[in-house]
């Protein structure tokens, strides 16, 4: 290259990472519509899911307000997300007997296998197709995907001594968003 280094020129690099940006954004498009599809036939929207899927996997009740920080709800549309599902004999709420102000949500029976059933037909579909990529494609895959985890935790952190727990929390996040949001420690509550 012109340039000495087997770095592309800067304008073909930023074409690059504009692409880039593209393809992770329809990807993540792609996605959400994929999950939105797969959902109706379970008579979920998304907010829905992740709303029932963080209480299951955090296994207890949670509260309101742990919910709409989670699932980036505001208070009145969480009240209707989780209206809905109490409906649906999804998830029971009660009032807190220490504090009337505080609503506890928790999974039902019922919400608990259904969740397990979406996760199980969702796994089985496979839509990035893992199935068919070698172990090699499967390890550089997971590689470029903790980059990119790390390099967003260290704008999030700027402190490289936090930079191992903190990517470890947010691998936590998948099993128990909830009590992810409980422990998380980012800029915004530090």
């Amino acid at each position: 290259m012109a340039n000495g280094t087997d770095l592309p020129p800067p304008a073909d690099r930023r074409e690059r990472i504009k692409i880039l940006h593209e393809q992770i954004f329809t990807l993540i498009w792609f996605a959400f519509r994929r999950l939105a599809q797969r959902l109706q036939s379970y008579g979920l929207t998304q907010p829905q899911f992740v709303t029932l899927a963080a209480l299951v996997r955090h296994g207890s009740p949670a509260t309101m307000r742990q919910l709409t920080q989670v699932t980036f709800q505001d208070p009145p549309t969480m009240t209707g997300i989780v209206n809905r599902l109490v409906k649906a004999g999804l998830v029971d709420r009660t009032r807190s007997e220490e504090d009337r102000r505080v609503v506890w949500v928790n999974a039902t029976p019922d919400g608990v296998a259904l969740l397990k059933t979406i996760v199980q037909h969702l796994e089985q579909e496979d839509p990035y197709q893992f199935h068919t990529m070698s172990d090699d494609e499967i390890i550089r895959m997971e590689e470029f995907l903790d980059y990119i985890l790390t390099r967003y935790i260290s704008q999030i952190f700027r402190q490289e001594t936090r930079l191992e727990v903190a990517k470890e929390q947010l691998r936590g996040f998948a099993r128990d968003p909830i009590g992810f949001v409980n422990s998380y420690a980012g800029p915004e509550r530090s």
